[in-house]
């Protein structure tokens, strides 16, 4: 049974974290299953399924690269940002791959998401097939920033991920990436960034991110009060469109709509990327975008013209839409993007399940707008 824990490390020198950083997957240890904070998003990253200990190793690649993309704020920060804590566990191998099993280990660590799936050797390399999920799930979290929420007078219409669970195409990790990083413990541990240090220490079970200077730099401290930094190159070296996009959906769940944008751009482009997973990418994104008070006209344009049939790309452009008038609205301005909503809004009418509450929310506020 594998540990892994890391919170999320300040990109500011100054703001170091006290947190517990991943542990070696050979560590014996339970999931915790403490409260988690009111702010604090969680992320579970359990044993791959895998012949002997490949599947902890590709655990522990992408954990890695997971736990190095957090941050606790913007570097600058002038409007003084906050985005609380994010944790990311391992665990025991799940006892199969089905999405309800995964529903279930997530839910019982008090999680967001949760990313799993196989591992297997190939003509020198690692095969890996994942899938992510993600259930509409609060927690114990107060607030939900995953959720688009627009309201104006009484009315509020919102609008969650376009979809929960996201499945990867195959990928390939290098063995030697494999073989170095699956075990973080085994790391050294450098007194300064020089990449030739000898007499270095292991890094060790436990250690807390101060900061990653660099691409290739982690700033760390371990447990028993050891300070220096480990040299992580290959890790940020190839691109993984399952980490982009699991990167991308954690600052989003964490309000960092900025920098989730650049990483669903990322796997939006890249033609490895399944078409779903591209077409979940550019929703995302517009939705990261407008969030983030950007002006979404030309890429909503271009959404539209490549995916023409889409009723999320569609909700996403009219929340965009909506976002603006309901703005508009407070500050006395001319309401421009109201019949473009409105459009966008009754062209998914007729579409979406009966189930699916979004275009009467919609149409309910564009009615109290126009008033």
């Amino acid at each position: 049974m594998t540990l892994m824990l890391a919170a999320p490390p300040a990109w500011a020198r100054s703001q170091a974290q006290d947190m517990p950083a991943p542990t070696s997957p050979a560590q014996t240890a339970a999931v915790p299953v403490s409260p988690a904070k009111p702010n604090e998003v969680r992320v579970l990253t359990p044993d791959f399924e895998g012949e002997d200990r490949l599947g902890s190793s590709v655990a522990g690649v992408l954990h890695l690269k997971l736990w190095r993309s957090l941050r606790t704020a913007p570097t600058p920060n002038p409007r003084k940002l906050n985005f609380g804590q994010g944790s990311i566990f391992g665990g025991p191998q799940l006892s199969d791959l089905q999405v309800e099993t995964a529903d279930a280990a997530v839910r019982q660590m008090d999680g967001q998401m949760i990313l799993w799936g196989r591992a297997s050797t190939y003509d020198g390399g690692v095969v890996v097939r994942s899938k992510l999920l993600a259930p509409d799930y609060a927690g114990a979290r107060a607030k939900r920033p995953e959720i688009w929420s627009i309201g104006y007078g009484k009315r509020v219409v919102t609008l969650g991920l376009p979809e929960q669970v996201f499945a990867f195409a195959p990928f390939v990790l290098r063995q030697e990436i494999v073989d170095r990083y699956g075990h973080a413990g085994d790391l050294p541990l450098c007194p300064t960034m020089s990449e030739v240090c000898p007499g270095a220490t292991p890094l060790g079970p436990n250690y807390h991110a101060i900061d990653h200077p660099n691409s290739k730099w982690s700033h760390v401290r371990t447990a028993d009060e050891r300070s220096g930094y480990v040299f992580l190159p290959e890790l940020t070296a190839d691109q993984i469109d399952v980490t982009d996009f699991t990167e991308g959906l954690i600052y989003y769940y964490r309000a960092d709509y900025g920098r989730a944008a650049e990483r669903f751009k990322t796997v939006q482009s890249a033609p490895s990327s399944p078409s779903q997973i591209r077409l979940d990418a550019t929703v995302l994104r517009l939705m990261s975008l407008a969030r983030s008070g950007a002006d979404v006209t030309k890429d909503a344009a271009a959404a539209l013209n490549e995916y023409p049939g889409s009723i999320e790309v569609r909700k996403a452009v009219a929340m965009a839409d909506l976002q603006l008038s309901a703005q508009a609205r407070r500050r006395g301005k001319p309401l421009d993007r109201l019949s473009s909503a409105n459009a966008y809004v009754e062209s998914a009418r007729g579409v979406v399940t009966t189930t699916d509450h979004w275009v009467d929310e919609a149409a309910a506020l564009l009615q109290t707008l126009k008033r």
